[in-house]
């Protein structure tokens, strides 16, 4: 399973179902050293940025080989750019798309003034609005 981890769209949630399915032996799930070492159990660490580019993800293959790094996982979960083309024999991908407004709230409101600013604007809009005015 590769868990397209869109920021602010339940990662954490989903690494803590992952660590609580991999104590149930019959769940096959399986993650690796990194990944447990991490709120998001991301195999490549986004918050500071690795150089993901330097692993070398472009091919089902490469996400095969990689998920043996530290232990090997059967369930990746990757925050970075995905280079890789879906469909991949025997490997699910999955992500979720959380609602716009929430994520928003959520990813800008930690900077303090950016989502009460755009919030007001976005709510000051009306239908025909020109948005470039």
């Amino acid at each position: 399973v590769v868990w397209l981890h869109m920021h602010a769209c339940s990662g954490k949630r989903m690494c803590a179902w992952a660590v609580e399915a991999m104590k149930d032996k019959e769940s096959g799930i399986k993650l690796d050293g990194m990944q447990l070492m991490t709120a998001a159990c991301n195999q490549i660490d986004p918050d500071p940025p690795e150089p993901w580019h330097h692993a070398h993800l472009r091919t089902c293959q490469d996400m095969e080989k990689y998920c043996t790094n530290h232990g090997g996982s059967n369930f990746m979960f990757i925050e970075t750019p995905l280079d890789v083309r879906p469909s991949c024999p025997g490997i699910a991908f999955v992500t979720v798309i959380r609602q716009p407004w929430l994520r928003l709230e959520s990813t800008q409101g930690k900077q303090g003034w950016m989502f009460p600013n755009a919030s007001a604007v976005i709510k000051r809009m009306k239908e025909g609005d020109d948005v470039l005015q």
